[in-house]
């Protein structure tokens, strides 16, 4: 029998944690003027949409993705899709 939903839950969130540290600092090593621009516009959006849950989810998938993208390593860029499930399961 595998997990249940909410062990799912939690590994997934586990896996996040464990990933967006290292994803950080990279992209804060890494990231160009312009992708520096787009993860900051992301967390302002974070920021201003607190108070409407469909716009703060999809504020919060742009900032970790954009922060992806800025690490500029591959094998990170390729949890893009994975972040995006944890970030819906999550939400």
């Amino acid at each position: 029998r595998g997990p249940g939903q909410r062990d799912l839950l939690l590994a997934l969130d586990e896996t996040r944690r464990v990933i967006e540290p290292a994803a950080a600092a990279l992209a804060a090593r890494r990231a160009t003027p312009e992708e520096r621009r787009l993860i900051h516009a992301a967390y302002d959006r974070m920021v201003e949409a607190q108070s409407d849950l469909s716009r703060a989810t999809q504020a919060d998938k742009a900032f970790h993705i954009a922060v992806l993208d800025a690490t500029h390593n591959p094998v990170v860029g390729s949890f893009r899709g994975a972040l995006e499930a944890i970030l819906d399961a999550v939400f």
